[in-house]
Formats: structure tokens, C-alpha cells, sequence
């Protein structure tokens, strides 16, 4: 997954995932937000929320909202 999450502490990069550094990583450094682009645009119809370990890069848990 490549992108943006917008957190408590800003707009923070989402690290690419590493596969085999995946299986051996035990997702201590987690950062939790919202998906936007580069500049902080976020979608108009939900919300699509993700817990990525920022080591390796793996989606750990998301939540898609639609309204």
C-alpha cells in the first residue's frame, strides 16, 4: 500500500511493505490514521482507517466507513 495517514502528530508516510521482514516482526511500532494524500485530502464519502507497523509496513487492522 503506498500513501498518507493523517495522525494525532501530522501527515506521516506509510512505509512500503517488506514481506520477509513481515513474518519476523512483532508490530512493537504501530501508528494509527486516517488514509489522505500527500497534502491531507481525505475522502468525502467515509473513511477508511488503518493500524500499520511502521518496521515492516504491514496493514495490522483498517476500518472502512461509508456515509
Amino acid at each position: 500500500m503506498k500513501g498518507y495517514l493523517a495522525t494525532k502528530k501530522g501527515i506521516v508516510a506509510i512505509p512500503e511493505e517488506r514481506k520477509i521482514r513481515a513474518i519476523f516482526c512483532r508490530h512493537r511500532n504501530t501508528i494509527e490514521g486516517e488514509m489522505c494524500s500527500e497534502i491531507g485530502m481525505r475522502r468525502i464519502s467515509g473513511e477508511d482507517r488503518y493500524l500499520i507497523c511502521m518496521n515492516c509496513g504491514r496493514v495490522l487492522a483498517e476500518r472502512h466507513t461509508t456515509y
